[in-house]
């Protein structure tokens, strides 16, 4: 089997926010990519070609702004994000979603979102950590969501070209990436344009809580402190969750998969927790399926590819997907990872993400 890579992406909270922040205008999806003082030039044309390959699939007028570089990284880490979130009322963005339903998935997902809080299917409490029940208390973790910045433009909740840093991507300066997609990937080197197609997938909003709750998972918290559903949170499901009319977000090895019907059709699997699940993020889909760009790892000589499962992802998320008649023939892209707090990660006494 082949070697392949995790690539961790780190998102830490940020504050509540209340008010709609003013920029400057532009057309379409455009990517703003500020480069750490010693980027190449290739590194930086790999980026823009990232970012075109997004741009000409979904048709949303938003600015999104991501920090790019490079740096000695953990081993077997070949890049991670950091995504800006927010805390915003469960309804509002519910309510966000609806009004922003065009394509059919839109509006088949919006129209099966629980309505008035989030409706889970829940472990990980102290006293009995690994028992599952349904959370549908009204505690916070009913009522707000964590809603990544590019995610909250695209949705209307935030100033369509505000300035505000979106994400960093940091790629490590101790692997060899093929920059050149044209005759394929080199066998000794990683897909450099397909990983940073990953990453701004992550930044545009491909997240999931339930890596927060899998990193703190049996060391004490209540329902309402961590654990903060993200959009893509709400078509996560098990066959367990869906019989309760809610989503799955248990930490865990059992089956969670991807629906816009309320977990009546599983359309992929999500990798189901890194400490307790499949031993992969789950802000990714299933590992060696060859589920999509969104996939948790990479190999050298791979040249990562979208799939149809990533563009629908995004589009009940709040993205305006172009219609695949006006799409291109699709230039492929690439595979990543979701980490949580550093402190926590510490906490469970494993460092660094090994190899496959």
């Amino acid at each position: 089997m082949r070697n392949r890579i995790r690539l961790p992406l780190f998102a830490p909270a940020a504050l509540v926010i209340s008010a709609l922040m003013a920029g400057p205008t532009s057309a379409g999806l455009t990517f703003n990519f500020n480069p750490a003082p010693g980027t190449s030039q290739l590194a930086i044309d790999g980026f823009v070609a990232a970012g075109a390959m997004w741009s000409s699939r979904f048709a949303d007028d938003i600015t999104v702004n991501i920090d790019i570089g490079f740096a000695p990284l953990s081993p077997g880490v070949l890049a991670n994000a950091n995504t800006t979130r927010f805390f915003f009322e469960y309804e509002t963005v519910r309510n966000s979603l609806i009004a922003d339903a065009i394509s059919d998935d839109d509006i088949i997902s919006s129209s099966g979102i629980h309505v008035g809080q989030a409706k889970m299917v829940i472990n990980g409490l102290f006293d009995t950590p690994f028992a599952s029940y349904l959370d549908d208390n009204g505690n916070d973790n009913n009522n707000y969501m964590h809603v990544g910045s590019a995610n909250l433009k695209a949705l209307g909740l935030w100033s369509a070209h505000s300035g505000i840093r979106d994400g960093t991507i940091t790629f490590n300066s101790d692997f060899g990436f093929d920059f050149d997609r044209s005759d394929g990937i080199a066998a000794d080197s990683y897909d450099f344009i397909g990983l940073a197609a990953h990453e701004i997938g992550h930044t545009l909003g491909f997240l999931s809580g339930v890596d927060v709750l899998d990193a703190v998972f049996g060391f004490g918290y209540s329902d309402d402190e961590l654990p903060y559903v993200t959009p893509l949170d709400l078509f996560r499901y098990s066959r367990l969750s869906s019989a309760n009319g809610a989503i799955d977000w248990r930490a865990g090895t059992i089956d969670k998969y991807f629906s816009i019907d309320n977990g009546v059709t599983k359309i992929a699997s999500f990798s189901t927790g890194y400490w307790e699940g499949d031993g992969q993020q789950a802000s990714h889909w299933k590992d060696d399926r060859g589920l999509g760009l969104l996939d948790p790892s990479a190999a050298r000589g791979e040249l990562l590819a979208f799939s149809d499962n990533d563009l629908r992802a995004l589009d009940v998320i709040g993205y305006d997907r172009i219609p695949a008649a006006a799409v291109p023939e699709p230039a492929t892209l690439v595979s990543g990872v979701f980490a949580v707090f550093v402190a926590l990660v510490a906490r469970r006494g494993r460092a660094g993400r090994p190899s496959l």
